[in-house]
């Protein structure tokens, strides 16, 4: 990401020239924005099973009189910020649903000399659909998580022939095709919101949560069952691996 903030700089220096810093005074300089801006990409990724997903809808908060100052300036802002954030992806080989957007917001909750970046992903399909439209899932209305007595993975085939280990970190853990699951898994056999782990007793409980093609462990289908370490779950024509060390 070195290259693509050198860019970023030579851009601003280039297009504002003295300007921007004269009228920014002690306020908060751009490329402290773009700092913030990509550590915020970094920390909202998304683990798919052919690429790692990251945000492309950026909003940075910030103070009224800081956004005030950097008003004259803030369409080019949004502009070459988003063009970072792209560069930055292409560099660290990192995906996104669409072409990084940037928004600046002010809230008088922010002090001055800071900025907060918002990030998610926003899908491009229509969202405001119901739920019980064909191709879609119904989310069901589960009971809370209790905790896992021990250390759960997934693992599943990746690009490449190589493999994926992706960590449950949190109960519930869902896997779907719906960019909002814990685990993204692309392929159209695979529902939006297909199965989720969760704890029964301390073990991992495998539930299917209304997909259309079932949830199938170790080649019979089930709506739901307790894990054991090496089962093979199969959501769709996607097989995953699950691993679990019991405390």
């Amino acid at each position: 990401m070195a290259k693509a903030l050198d860019r970023l700089e030579e851009t601003l220096e280039r297009v504002m020239k003295e300007t921007i810093t004269q009228r920014l005074g002690g306020r908060l300089h751009p490329v402290e924005i773009a700092r913030k801006l990509a550590q915020a990409m970094d920390s909202n990724q998304t683990i798919t099973a052919q690429r790692i997903l990251v945000p492309n809808l950026y909003r940075v908060i910030l103070n009224p009189a800081e956004l005030e100052a950097l008003e004259p300036f803030r369409m080019t802002l949004e502009r070459e910020f988003a063009s970072y954030l792209s560069q930055s992806m292409e560099e660290g080989g990192f995906s996104s649903v669409a072409y990084p957007r940037v928004q600046f917001l002010p809230d008088e909750d922010v002090p001055r000399r800071r900025v907060r970046v918002h990030a998610e992903i926003l899908e491009s399909t229509h969202q405001d659909q119901p739920a019980h439209e064909e191709g879609q899932t119904v989310r069901l209305e589960l009971p809370a998580a209790g905790a896992l007595a021990g250390r759960a993975w997934i693992t599943l085939p990746a690009s490449g022939g190589k493999e994926l280990a992706c960590p449950v970190r949190r109960l519930p853990f869902s896997m779907g095709r719906a960019l909002d699951n814990d685990l993204v898994l692309e392929g159209r056999a695979v529902s939006r919101h297909h199965a989720q782990l969760r704890a029964l007793h301390g073990r991992p409980h495998l539930l299917d949560i209304g997909s259309t093609n079932g949830t199938f462990l170790n080649g019979r289908r089930v709506t739901e069952a307790i894990l054991k370490d090496g089962d093979t779950i199969s959501l769709g024509a996607v097989r995953l691996l699950f691993c679990w060390e019991a405390e």
